[in-house]
């Protein structure tokens, strides 16, 4: 479903529960593990995930992108899973307005556990994003995540290039 669209800039949320249910504590606990490992506080809390979950997260927003947009061509296949994670001891307030204009065409945001009133703020808009909710939108678009210092709120970023 599109939430925004204006100009060259867009956003649609689809909740993808019924494809993601299963494997979801599995994926939680993957980055639980493995975010002290890898934790990068100077990016805003980001590590790369692995999971082998990774292709079957890329194939899901393949199948919904070209639902939207239609078929095209990738410019690379190098995918990579990006896991942002707070919580009580790894939080720094709201986080810092950023884009992928340099990675991507299509950005993706998958919501594994989300706390309320701390979804993603867009320069123009906010979106309040519930457990299960993908989010598609242009690389180019600023964006920012908003932050509880007290609890856990666990997202995955996707990335997509194409011609």
């Amino acid at each position: 479903m599109i939430i925004y669209k204006k100009n060259n800039n867009f956003l649609y949320k689809i909740n993808i529960k019924d494809k993601i249910h299963s494997i979801k504590t599995q994926i939680i606990n993957q980055a639980i593990i493995q975010r002290f490992k890898k934790l990068d506080v100077t990016c805003g809390f980001n590590f790369e995930l692995d999971s082998e979950h990774k292709d079957y997260l890329y194939s899901i927003l393949l199948e919904e992108s070209k639902k939207i947009f239609g078929n095209f061509t990738l410019a690379d296949e190098n995918f990579k899973l990006w896991c942002y994670f707070t919580d009580k001891k790894y939080s720094n307030g709201n986080g810092v307005w950023h884009n992928h204009i340099t990675t991507s065409t299509i950005n993706c945001v998958i919501y594994l556990k989300t706390i309320k009133k701390c979804g993603i703020e867009f320069e123009d808009f906010y979106v309040e994003a519930n457990d299960y909710d993908m989010l598609i939108f242009p690389g180019h678009m600023n964006h920012r995540p908003i932050i509880n210092s007290g609890k856990e709120r666990i997202s995955l970023n996707l990335e997509l290039r194409h011609f």
